[in-house]
């Protein structure tokens, strides 16, 4: 450097130097994630969104790069990642998981034992998370250390939601956009009905209820969670126009492709703008799900008032 600028350095620039190309090398020896994955489902928005919020949970060791439909699955150069979670069964030479939208306990036990078979080390915590456990370790005692880990990842992921602002569960499921039906449907026009709402207030399109209704027939019925819950949702470009989500309670349960095997009282209907924009609604979603209490608190609501309590984020 002193042939080319002409002139002597001092030590003291060179010990700038020396600690800024040091960081440098340093930081590009550690890689921010051991593993990298994608994630699959029919329609690459929402269900992927729910399964991911999970699996981050259960691995944050992981990063799960991207989303894609089925369609989108065929332009993937799969050498850039290292495995595969979907909702439903793709054609892949990577180690591929077969997860659920919303996972139960047991579910979660199990995909956590079968991943970290094949991957070891898959759930280990980021670095930041074991500086704050050193942290609060010089200050109180820490009892149970694991349970923390998790609570302190899902509090950073949370802030991170928040700082995108995405709307609340709150903001979307409103008195407007609540229905409670008696009436006998076919699934299809259960599907209709339940998008109504958005319909009427110009969220979606006609032909995006057509699409939900045609990705079922076409996929199965990966939009039914269990527990008589069905999330129908297309992609953005199958006729939303702003964000919107919708639920209806059935009285007289539907069966999703007239099979006996998927009963549904309860649709709850996404329409996206796009991959992040309604992640917060539909982590507090998730997390509603997840407990029995408040599903049959769901299923039972006569109107909106008896569940309006439940979507408040806490």
């Amino acid at each position: 450097m002193e042939e080319q600028l002409g002139f002597e350095i001092p030590d003291s620039e060179v010990s700038y130097f020396v600690i800024h190309f040091g960081g440098y090398l340093e930081a590009a020896q550690q890689p921010s994630h051991r593993y990298q994955a994608l994630v699959v489902c029919p329609n690459g928005v929402s269900s992927s969104l729910i399964v991911k919020e999970n699996l981050r949970q259960l691995f944050p060791n992981i990063y799960f790069a991207d989303t894609y439909s089925i369609q989108g699955w065929e332009t993937v150069d799969e050498k850039q990642y290292d495995m595969v979670f979907g909702t439903v069964k793709v054609d892949t030479d990577l180690p591929f998981f077969l997860v659920s939208q919303v996972m139960t306990a047991s579910h979660k036990k199990e995909l956590f034992q079968l991943v970290n078979r094949y991957f070891p080390n898959a759930a280990y915590f980021p670095l930041e998370i074991e500086q704050l456990l050193a942290l609060i370790g010089q200050h109180a005692t820490i009892h149970q250390e694991q349970p923390l880990k998790y609570e302190l990842v899902q509090f950073l992921n949370q802030r991170s939601l928040e700082q995108r602002r995405s709307p609340m569960l709150e903001e979307l499921l409103t008195a407007e956009t609540f229905q409670r039906s008696e009436q006998e449907l076919e699934w299809q026009a259960a599907i209709a009905l339940a998008a109504q709402p958005l319909l009427d207030s110009g969220a979606i399109q006609p032909h995006y209820i057509e699409a939900m209704i045609r990705k079922v027939e076409e996929f199965g019925p990966f939009i039914d969670l269990g527990k008589g819950i069905a999330i129908p949702h297309a992609r953005p470009e199958d006729g939303v126009q702003e964000l919107g989500m919708s639920l209806l309670v059935l009285d007289k349960p539907v069966h999703l492709l007239d099979d006996p095997k998927h009963p549904i009282s309860l649709l709850i209907c996404i329409a996206a703008i796009d991959n992040h924009t309604h992640l917060r609604a539909l982590s507090h979603l998730t997390k509603i799900l997840r407990d029995p209490e408040n599903i049959g608190q769901l299923v039972g609501a006569q109107q909106f008032t008896d569940i309006q309590a439940l979507l408040k984020e806490e």
